[in-house]
């Protein structure tokens, strides 16, 4: 044909446009994954979900008031509230938890430091229930499968709350009562504060009832010596627990109390 070219035309490559179209694939199904992986898109996810791994924590310490480990609280804080001339109390005690030279003594006698106390021969050896005695010798009787009467006999550090025998008899019992793990604490009353001397060395008692549904009979009283022998290590300390349902363990506790001795 004159004046006129014919030109092919020649077909476009379908192999170019699949790998365009695949390119474009990828870039979405990228974008898309890191859209879910993203970290402000999980933090949302376990929001919802409601899951925080910490609270399964557990916030205290457990506590088995069974005889060897009479129910007792291990308070940890510095330094005891002031002590109280009398009347009812309903607030907590942060007291020192000393560290512990436990001892054992014979059948019928309870021995700590300077102090001899006679004690029925059926109680049995335990573990300390006072966590501020630094030195401890302590017989339990079991009341029920929670709950024990106590005798203890040891040394308290000299320091803040601690210094002088009322306020650490005062103390003493304040703080097992409030220290936390006196289970169903609702209340404790002095009931007694005298000074004492026993072999010419003087010191303070006091005896007090502690409020507590839990306990059988709803309570307990407590009986603390506390006795200044001129030990370096601190005063010395004889002090019980009875519950108020066990009224024979309370009088055996006021005929040791009576046979208190120095030597």
């Amino acid at each position: 044909m004159t004046g006129q070219n014919w030109v092919r035309e020649t077909p476009p490559r379908t192999g170019a446009w699949f790998w365009r179209l695949l390119a474009v694939l990828v870039v979405v199904v990228t974008i898309v994954a890191l859209w879910f992986n993203a970290p402000w898109r999980s933090g949302v996810e376990k929001a919802e979900d409601g899951h925080d791994p910490t609270a399964l924590r557990p916030s205290g310490t457990p506590w088995n008031e069974l005889p060897n480990r009479p129910h007792s609280p291990s308070p940890t804080s510095p330094a005891p509230a002031e002590p109280s001339s009398g009347g009812q109390s309903h607030s907590r005690r942060d007291c020192p938890q000393a560290t512990l030279q436990q001892f054992s003594s014979p059948a019928g006698l309870l021995t700590a430091g300077k102090l001899r106390v006679d004690l029925p021969g059926d109680w049995s050896e335990a573990g300390r229930v006072s966590q501020v005695l630094g030195v401890s010798s302590t017989k339990t009787q079991k009341v029920s499968s929670r709950w024990a009467n106590f005798a203890e006999a040891g040394v308290v550090a000299a320091e803040r709350g601690f210094n002088q025998p009322q306020e650490a008899a005062e103390n003493i019992i304040a703080c097992h009562v409030t220290g936390g793990f006196f289970t169903g604490y609702a209340d404790h009353e002095i009931i007694e504060s005298e000074p004492v001397t026993i072999d010419g060395f003087s010191g303070h008692r006091v005896r007090a009832h502690a409020a507590n549904e839990r306990v059988p009979g709803g309570g307990a009283v407590y009986d603390a010596v506390v006795l200044d022998v001129g030990n370096l290590a601190g005063l010395e300390v004889f002090w019980s627990g009875a519950v108020d349902e066990d009224a024979r363990a309370g009088e055996a506790l006021v005929a040791a109390r009576r046979s208190l001795r120095v030597g």
